[in-house]
């Protein structure tokens, strides 16, 4: 009917002036225009992109969200690891990581490199102790005294200076023996 046409075009009327039916959204706006709006407002409702997030919270939350989303990938703040774990895996990672930054146990040695390097550097720390191979020493040196060690041990291995004797034996027993000769 005539009389009704008026209403129902002003209530299906493209040009009407419409709130955004988003909730906390405030905007108005003519039909057209609320469409394009309802599709890009802050306010509409979205999933955290992370994988096995699922959160849903506003458009406007979601920065916020992800920069503490357990689920959100990230690379190891390790130098040289290029591995990709979530944020709350993270910590695990770091405790295990083969290039996290250690130290080398050895004392006065003090050297910090990638956990990865840590045994073969232990092999050769010069701050590493060792224990003397003579039979009947068995003092604990450092490596790198081991050397000067060896040279003067008491039960180092010597042969017998007398002509003829060919005698091996340790340097504490060598008097005795020579004197007996």
């Amino acid at each position: 009917c005539k009389s009704c046409f008026p209403r129902v075009h002003v209530d299906d009327c493209e040009h009407r002036v419409q709130r955004c039916p988003h909730i906390g959204c405030s905007v108005e706006l003519s039909g057209i225009d609320l469409a394009a709006h309802t599709r890009e407002c802050q306010h509409r409702l979205t999933k955290c992109t992370a994988q096995n997030c699922g959160h849903i919270m506003k458009f406007i939350d979601l920065e916020a969200h992800q920069l503490s989303c357990e689920k959100v990938l990230t690379k190891c703040l390790n130098d040289g690891c290029n591995t990709e774990v979530t944020r709350g895996e993270l910590a695990a990672h770091s405790e295990t990581c083969p290039y996290r930054i250690v130290k080398c146990p050895h004392g006065g040695c003090g050297i910090e490199l990638p956990a990865k390097d840590l045994i073969a550097h232990q092999e050769s720390c010069p701050h590493r102790y060792a224990i003397c191979p003579n039979v009947g020493c068995g003092l604990r040196i450092l490596h790198n005294e081991m050397g000067t060690h060896a040279g003067l041990c008491q039960y180092r291995r010597i042969a017998c200076l007398h002509v003829g004797c060919g005698l091996e034996l340790t340097a504490n027993n060598l008097p005795q023996h020579t004197a007996t000769r």
